[in-house]
């Protein structure tokens, strides 16, 4: 603890201490000759980064006016995080009419063009507690004309 603010500073880098040594609950005492005040209790959850389930890199071939879902299938954790579907360019794919992106995360199509072809459509994942940033395995789309 730091004696001058009272932060408490979790030091594990090269040591050998796991921080989920750490895990509980916690709440700061500070005492004096007019008495105690107590802080509210706080809760230290502790967990890796999250990691996407393994999947087969898909390639969907569409025929132009079909729907189509793409699924993001987001990692759980306990921290939130925030769905972005960007290209290999990181440019951010435009939503319209035809293209959204569901509460749920994942991608809709709902009168597919042959231009959202793509190789590389991806789902980033981004929690912003943890300032981390993971991306699952690029989808491809091929729309053909009937």
């Amino acid at each position: 603890m730091n004696a001058s603010s009272g932060t408490i500073v979790i030091a594990t880098t090269g040591n050998g201490v796991s921080i989920r040594n750490y895990r509980g609950v916690y709440r700061c005492y500070a005492s004096n000759e007019y008495g105690t005040a107590i802080s509210s209790k706080i809760n230290l959850i502790t967990e890796s980064t999250p990691k996407w389930r393994k999947e087969h890199v898909r390639k969907f071939v569409k025929e132009a006016g079909e729907s189509l879902v793409l699924r993001c299938n987001s990692p759980s954790s306990m921290a939130s995080s925030m769905i972005l579907w960007r290209t290999s360019k990181l440019s951010d794919l435009q939503v319209s009419d035809r293209v959204s992106q569901g509460l749920d995360g994942n991608l809709y199509f709902s009168n597919l063009l042959v231009e959202d072809s793509l190789e590389d459509y991806t789902c980033y994942a981004s929690f912003t507690d943890t300032r981390t940033i993971i991306q699952k395995e690029p989808i491809a789309l091929q729309v053909t004309t009937s």
